[in-house]
């Protein structure tokens, strides 16, 4: 799948989800979105191991972004850590639930 399918993919499955979130965490996710973009994250605390996701948040007022992983066409969570490794935590089962997770 090219990347503008992928992030028009993505743009869709967001979409979807917004509408199952309540009032105020929908507002807060509205707030965050940005358009899918590329980044770089590693896949462990470590940051000796790493692969390409889309995030989909802009982390502002937050400690967390949420990504897509496409391999596995799912969304998680992403923090920076202490030693400036940009972690990707695990997968979630939907935009939603990275959400509900922060």
């Amino acid at each position: 799948m090219n990347e503008i399918k992928t992030a028009e993919k993505i743009k869709a499955l967001i979409k979807k989800d917004l509408k199952v979130l309540d009032h105020k965490l929908k507002k807060w996710a509205e707030s965050q979105r940005i358009e899918p973009k590329k980044e770089l994250l590693s896949i462990n605390r470590e940051g000796t191991s790493s692969k390409e996701f889309w995030i989909v948040t802009n982390g502002k007022n937050c400690p967390y972004r949420i990504a897509y992983d496409q391999e596995k066409d799912s969304f998680g969570l992403e923090c920076k850590l202490e030693n400036g490794v940009k972690w990707f935590m695990g997968h979630d089962n939907s935009f939603a639930e990275a959400v509900q997770n922060i």
